[in-house]
């Protein structure tokens, strides 16, 4: 088992004049290199994405260019029963008037009068607030339509279903094919695309947020499996077993050897080195460990060669299935 700590010391033991912190950041580096190499299955990871029920009874007291929203008595009550679920916080949900109105974001909420909550609103980066019309009971929803990655280091998703309902979603689309379809967003109930739609906040590391479409109406939970870029090493994180020291040993040479020639005029010992060749046998030495150990992580958990396609352009479950017999007699199997 090897961690960052013990990889930091065999570089500096390899390059005695490197300094501890630098070695440090070079074995991160390289670690961050192997991780982008391939899809490995030491970050495959699972999660559950909860979609909250729709809130749509009694009114909201909207006034043009304001970013307050006040909600009547009923309304209240309603959001005030969620206000300390966890499961979708109010500030990761969205409100617009009416069923086809901008969407706008509730970034804050402020439940002083329980009788009249007052939400906060927000589209974009746009401070104007709400863009329509001034209407002190006005029909409205509140639901959640953006979902943030489930981690910092998103990388890609490998699947997202609903195992309640049967239906898988699909993944590879963007905002801008659901803007095509449905500007007015007027679809909801069961979601089946997931949308790339922009970077998320800073508190999340920018790992992207998605638009579920059609909009999510139900309180249900998703299952999900994707794939992490993978974090930086710390202090008391082993690498995977399936990815040998040398390997980030290698790599992290090859960066060091940019170290040694960038900085041979100001330390005397680094003179006479060769650092381009160092640079060049950590890369080779690098490059010719690479295959075996995808090759091991293959027969851990097959990545490389498996293939996903979503041909088809409606969610397929089993009662479709079973009723249409797309593949003919016997399924094609």
């Amino acid at each position: 088992m090897a961690d960052v700590v013990s990889l930091a010391s065999e570089l500096v033991g390899w390059v005695p004049k490197l300094p501890p912190g630098l070695a440090r950041i070079l074995v991160n580096r390289a670690w961050r290199d192997i991780c982008d190499s391939r899809l490995w299955s030491f970050l495959v990871e699972d999660a559950q994405i909860y979609s909250p029920a729709l809130i749509s009874d009694g009114t909201a007291s909207v006034t043009q260019f304001s970013d307050q929203v006040t909600l009547d008595a009923t309304a209240s009550a309603l959001v005030l029963a969620q206000v300390l679920n966890t499961g979708a916080p109010m500030n990761t949900r969205q409100f617009r008037v009416s069923t086809t109105g901008p969407i706008y974001n509730i970034t804050a909420i402020d439940v002083t009068n329980p009788a009249a909550i007052v939400l906060t609103i927000a589209l974009g980066t746009n401070a104007i607030g709400y863009s329509g019309e001034t209407n002190a009971a006005a029909s409205y929803q509140i639901f959640r339509c953006y979902y943030d990655a489930p981690s910092r280091d998103f990388k890609k998703w490998l699947s997202v279903y609903d195992p309640s309902s049967g239906y898988w979603l699909k993944i590879n689309k963007q905002q801008a094919d659901i803007n095509r379809m449905d500007p007015q967003r007027s679809s909801q109930g069961q979601p089946y695309i997931v949308a790339s739609f922009k970077a998320g906040s800073a508190a999340n590391g920018r790992a992207p947020k998605q638009e579920w479409y059609p909009t999510p109406t139900f309180e249900k939970s998703y299952s999900t499996l994707y794939i992490r870029r993978g974090a930086e090493l710390v202090d008391d994180e082993d690498i995977p077993d399936t990815i040998p020291p040398g390997l980030v040993v290698w790599k992290a040479l090859s960066h060091s050897g940019m170290w040694g020639l960038a900085n041979q005029g100001a330390i005397p010992d680094l003179r006479g080195v060769d650092w381009r060749y160092f640079i060049t046998h950590g890369q080779e030495n690098y490059d010719k460990m690479l295959p075996g150990v995808k090759k091991t992580d293959d027969e851990v958990y097959l990545m490389s060669l498996v293939k996903r396609t979503n041909n088809s352009q409606w969610p397929l479950d089993s009662k479709w299935l079973q009723s249409h017999c797309p593949w003919g007699a016997g399924g094609g199997w």
